[in-house]
């Protein structure tokens, strides 16, 4: 792959998903080692979460959440 075709991909931390959901790093941790929230390993102790996952993530809970009204 050429440096032209690679696609730039956005990855946010565990604390910068918590403060997106507003919820605790804990939390957070925890959804993704029960399959809620993917995420990719960095290393040993790294975890990052792609954008685009996340935001679709986002976009579920409001879906579930306009059709709950």
């Amino acid at each position: 792959m050429s440096k032209e075709e690679k696609v730039e991909q956005e990855y946010f931390t565990v604390r910068e998903v918590a403060k997106k959901l507003n919820l605790s790093p804990v939390t957070v941790r925890k959804m993704i080692k029960d399959g809620v929230i993917a995420a990719i390993s960095f290393g040993s102790r790294s975890l990052r979460v792609d954008k685009g996952l996340l935001e679709d993530y986002i976009q579920k809970l409001e879906r579930e959440h306009s059709y709950r009204k």
